[in-house]
């Protein structure tokens, strides 16, 4: 790999200590040390920083910085990012034989790690050490001994930690019901908690052990809040085994009960003795039906039946569904059900079925099983024919292929189809071209790159729903691969390096891309950055040359410049507050498809987080409250008003059962509505609404999560309680009475030719527990109940009312897909009980009153899943080249698409101008191309011609080429394409333009000013001036959710273009940046970064408000 970096940042270093030396190793003489501290106070929770510059000098003749490969910083510990790699990213000041030259390394405090600091004592003298890599096969080791040898005081890295314990100050108790809540004050004298944890005994001698962590601010209490099972844990006799307090410098302080007993009084407690529930050893008997085939064949369905007999009305059942079987139940009173099952065909030869039946409840689970041997055949699957989209690959640029694997399989279906090659992953996307489940053409297409793939003799691998696999020897198209060099450099260019949260929930600041080949044939295609420390990955824009979603700011064949940008978010899924200083990490993928990785450790990046500043609960009413009755409501209004920092989100949850703070089985009775928020008066109030459904028979006790300035803050249940505010729900029923919801009346039929099911139906209910306004009509694949090693194959529609008729169109029914060609439909009820209590109408109990017998005979071909397909694309009367110096043309392109169903709905592609751009004025051109079915221009949108009219303006100069990124149907079904698709249709023709001027443009646009009054959405004006002709102006902002051109309308003659609003989806509070750019009249853009707007005193950002709060997206550790 030859690939190299630079990250260019403006840089002011103060260096407080400086050395100069010369110690010399294998060829390489260490020059020149600072530091831009010796002392690092890291006693908050903003995170310092350390600049070191080394100063190096190549001895050897014939030696320079030609040879440097990279180098590495170690620090002692046993941490993993201890030892931090640095490249030529940090590399600078550079002499002119390349002898001499620097190295700068902006480390924060996590990177460098512990440095083998001893427990107790305040501060470590880090005895960091260096190697510089050269030529290959040559390390020059620098050694902590000779590096302080030789630079004395100017070398040191002392770094300074609190050593003192944390002291628990002050605990509380207190004994709501079940619910236990322990108080704590915490004094610490570092920056800040690590983990506090609580062990207790149980009466019953068990030992339970309850946390906290991640901790975004200093509070005042810390609260540990749990739900004790009486029946299991007794009432009387819990104590307080030991409570243990671990800061962030894991210096841990330990209390015993003697010790918290003598300092609290506080070391046990018990329960209130209450009318204990019932509780079973098991939940109910069974038989399984005698009749019950004991074999199961390949080639059918065999139908298994058994009763179950519930102990009491409340307790669910549930009936599981595998790759093998279908399984439902019928309540035929409230504690008789029966069983329905059903082995489908088409699973694997000698093996067992074992369907479970089970109830479950906190504290018990009963499960039975039927049992049956499974017999099917043994002949493997076939691929009897391939076929390819092109007869040959030779040397082509990257370019989607498609495959159609004519498949014959007995008694299965296919289940994974994989070519062996290493770089050509698993189909993802099958679609069925002809035929059924056994006999059929199946169709994928892919993404084929011949200079790391090769279809010429390659294996497929075939599996089937018997796990049977069968290995096929294919010859495909000859394939040659294409030449490639690999020769890219990317520089990030950039002047923002601070992250202000201070007064938002999410920054993003701008980064500029500049990537450079000089074969022209390696370009980036992905780009991602993350943070060093965690590893994770950040929000970042599209970087990709062949990406019209990208935003360019210039592009030749040999350079071209990205805008993008990286975002912080005050709080993100992995419960990081990350305050001060960090590094980036970037990785990039090339046109050869190797994955390039570096950190980026020049500079450092900077968060800065908001002081908090508590935001209190002032008001909650809840209506009704306490004990609800099922009868008197479905729900209940919760009313919420809190005073200080505006509330983006509030969740109301409640612990049952056991379930405490931070555990992952939380229950979340209510996402509330988005609060509203008065900036005068600091108030936000908010309207949340509880579902009893799930509730019925449950002790509630709930507690409050806001998001408040994208940080959760949490309202414990005790809190709630001391303010006087509703903290407990008890939903009642009346007594059961026998009865289960009954169908009466079941009938379908079905529309061949638009794939519709249409229902008639009638339930009567005297079960007071169902809940009758949600009666789901569930869809199955009878063949397929659950994918393979996957998900149900379930979908879902749901009706409000107990009787109706009602019709299902297949085809826009979400989630519906050509392997669903023999399918059934059960009835689902929930109840108001918890853990997903429900009653069901099984299949085979519905066919039986179905005069149509569920007979549904899909046309699989009569649903559209494939998207449409260009039959041929070019230009109308074209001309070699196009004169433009003394006028301009109007130049038309048709293309000739098809679909096979729904019909052609819009092309996405673009015009780039490949030959012509000048780096030295900035002068490109790369816009979006975009029509829909009012291109027609004859035949219809299902197989028709489309026209688009492109006006070459005269002094156009320069070879402008045509590509398409996708083209979509009706149905959103979507095709992309890369250029050399286009010029596989064309036979090779390429799909360009030639335009020639002897003439300049004499009126090419110079941008003299951008203006930005009020705030988006509702009062924004983003004003842009120039001089010259612009024929168009744009901006390309930046941020989560904010990609692509936006363009401002011309006024004034256009001389001055204006933009009035800007409507993304999921667009927070908060600053956002943009670049401008102008196009000429001659078919030229020259656009302005931010950087550039602000050196010319320019307006360069925008405020947004946005009363909606959306969180960021989940941060994942995804890098190499």
């Amino acid at each position: 790999m030859n690939n190299k970096f630079t990250f260019l940042f403006v840089i002011v270093t103060l260096l407080v200590s400086v050395g100069y030396g010369g110690v010399i190793n294998n060829g390489l003489e260490f020059i020149a040390l600072s530091l831009s501290t010796n002392e690092v106070q890291w006693n908050t929770l903003n995170i310092p920083s350390v600049t070191f510059n080394f100063g190096f000098r190549f001895t050897d003749a014939g030696d320079n910085l030609d040879d440097f490969d990279n180098s590495a910083l170690f620090f002692p510990g046993s941490d993993t990012y201890s030892n931090v790699i640095l490249s030529m990213l940090n590399v600078y000041n550079i002499s002119d034989d390349r002898k001499i030259f620097y190295i700068q390394a902006c480390l924060p405090i996590t990177t460098i790690g512990n440095c083998n600091k001893i427990f107790g004592t305040d501060h470590v003298d880090c005895a960091y050490y260096m190697s510089i890599y050269h030529g290959q096969t040559r390390e020059s080791k620098f050694t902590n001994k000779e590096i302080v040898q030789e630079f004395k005081n100017s070398s040191i890295l002392r770094i300074y930690e609190n050593s003192k314990l944390p002291i628990l100050t002050g605990l509380q108790l207190n004994v709501y019901q079940n619910l236990v809540t322990l108080i704590m004050q915490i004094e610490y004298y570092g920056r800040g908690l690590s983990e506090i944890g609580v062990e207790i005994y149980t009466a019953s001698g068990q030992l339970l052990v309850y946390t906290l962590y991640s901790f975004q601010y200093q509070m005042d209490n810390y609260y540990i809040e749990t739900m004790f099972d009486p029946i299991v844990d007794g009432y009387k006799g819990y104590r307080i085994h030991n409570i243990y307090i671990d800061d962030a410098e894991i210096n841990i302080n330990q209390y015993n009960t003697s010790q918290l007993h003598t300092m609290f009084n506080v070391s046990t407690f018990s329960l209130p003795k209450g009318q204990p529930p019932t509780r079973y050893t098991s939940l109910f008997t069974h038989s399984n039906n005698p009749s019950n085939p004991k074999v199961s064949q390949g080639d059918t369905y065999t139908i298994e039946m058994a009763d179950a007999y519930l102990k009491s009305y409340d307790i669910p059942i549930y009936c599981t569904s595998y790759i093998y079987n279908y399984c439902q139940f019928l309540h035929i009173n409230s504690t008789w059900v029966k069983i329905y099952n059903t082995i489908t065909p088409f699973y694997m030869n000698n093996a067992n079925t074992d369907t479970q039946y089970q109830s479950s409840t906190d504290y018990v689970s009963t499960i039975a099983s039927i049992i049956s041997l499974y017999k099917n055949g043994d002949m493997p699957p076939k691929v009897k024919k391939i076929q390819y989209s092109v007869s040959e690959i030779y040397q082509l640029q990257p370019f989607y292929i498609e495959l159609n694997f004519t498949i014959q399989l007995q008694d299965a279906y296919a289940q994974y189809f994989e070519i062996t090659d290493p770089n050509i992953d698993p189909f993802s996307i099958l679609q069925l071209v002809a035929g059924n489940y056994t006999n059929s053409v199946i169709g994928t297409y892919f993404l084929f790159d011949s200079y790391n793939q090769d279809l010429t003799e390659f294996d497929v691998i075939i599996r089937d729903s018997k796990s049977i696999s069968n290995t096929i020897q294919a010859k495909g198209p000859p394939t040659t691969p294409r030449d490639y060099v690999n020769d890219l450099d990317i520089e990030i260019l950039g002047q923002i390096t601070v992250f202000d949260l201070t007064n938002t929930t999410e920054t993003s600041i701008p980064l500029i891309i500049k990537s450079h080949t000089q074969s022209g044939e390696d370009q980036i295609q992905g780009l991602m950055l993350g943070n060093v420390y965690g590893n994770s990955i950040l929000p970042v824009g599209v970087v990709d040359y062949n990406g019209i979603q990208s935003q360019f700011l210039y592009s030749d064949s040999n350079y071209t410049l990205f805008q993008t940008y990286l975002t912080i978010s005050a709080y993100n899924s992995l419960n990081i507050y990350y305050q001060g200083d960090f590094n980036i990490v970037m990785e990039f993928t090339n046109s050869g498809g190797y994955l390039n990785y570096s950190a980026i450790t020049s500079m450092c990046f900077t968060i800065v987080q908001p002081p908090f500043q508590p935001t209190i609960v002032t008001s909650l009413t809840m209506s009704p409250s306490n004990t609800i009755n099922i009868n008197e409501t479905s729900e209940i209004l919760v009313n919420i008003q809190t005073k200080g920092q505006i509330v983006n989100q509030a969740q109301i949850v409640y612990y049952q059962n056991g379930n405490i703070l931070n555990s992952p089985t939380s229950n979340v009775l209510s996402n509330c509505n988005q609060p509203t928020y008065s900036y005068s008066t600091l108030v936000s109030d908010i309207l949340c609404v509880i579902p009893i459904v799930g509730l019925l028979g449950v002790e509630i006790y709930p507690y409050l999560q806001l998001t408040v300035q994208g940080v959760v803050q949490t309202v414990y249940n005790y809190q709630l309680q001391e303010s006087g505010y509703p903290s407990f729900i008890s939903v009642q029923g009346p007594p059961d009475n026998g009865l289960v919801p009954n169908i009466t009346y079941f009938e379908t039929s079905f529309n061949w030719t638009t794939n519709t099911i249409t229902i008639n139906y009638n339930i009567d209910n005297q079960c007071p527990y169902a809940v009758m306004n949600i009666i789901q009509f569930v869809i199955f694949n009878k063949q397929m109940p659950t994918m393979p090693f996957g998900p149900g194959t379930d979908l879902t529609v749901t009706q409000s009312q107990s009787s109706g008729t009602f019709s299902i169109d297949l085809c826009n029914l979400p989630g519906f897909a050509f392997w669903y060609q023999d399918i059934g439909i059960y009835i689902n009820i929930p109840s108001y009980f918890p853990n997903d209590k429900s009653y069901q109408f099984p299949y085979i109990y519905l066919i039986e009153m179905d005069p149509n017998n569920q007979s549904f005979p899909i046309n699989p071909l009569g649903c559209d899943f494939s998207g449409p397909r260009l039959v041929n694309v070019g230009i109308l009367n074209p001309q070699s080249v196009y004169d433009t110096t003394n006028q301009g043309y109007s130049v038309t392109l048709f293309y000739d698409i098809t679909d096979d169903l729904t019909g052609f709905n819009n092309l996405l592609g673009s015009i780039k101008l490949k030959e012509g751009a000048n780096e030295e004025t900035g002068e490109f051109y790369i816009q979006p191309i975009q029509f829909n079915a009012s291109a027609l221009v004859s035949g219809n949108i299902r197989n028709g011609r489309y026209q688009f009219t492109i006006q070459i303006p005269q002094y156009t100069n320069g070879t402008y080429e045509f590509s398409i990124s996708n083209i979509t149907d009706n149905q959103g079904n979507s095709r992309p394409f890369t250029y050399q698709n286009i010029l596989i249709i064309n036979g090779g023709t390429p799909l360009t333009i030639n335009a020639y001027s002897s003439e300049p443009s004499p009126t090419l646009p110079v941008l003299t000013g951008v203006t930005v009054t009020g705030t988006n959405p509702e009062l924004l004006s983003i004003t842009i001036s120039t001089n010259g002709e612009a024929s168009s102006a744009y901006i390309l902002p930046i941020g989560l959710n904010l990609s692509g051109y936006v363009y401002a309308s011309p006024i004034l003659n256009s001389s001055q273009f204006q933009i009035t609003r800007i409507d993304p989806i999921g667009l927070n509070t908060g600053t956002y940046y943009f670049a401008v750019c102008l196009n000429s009249n001659s078919l030229k853009t020259i656009c302005y970064s931010p950087f550039d707007l602000q050196s010319m005193n320019f307006a360069n950002s925008f405020p947004n408000y946005s009363p909606v709060y959306y969180p960021p997206p989940s941060v994942t550790n995804q890098f190499s």
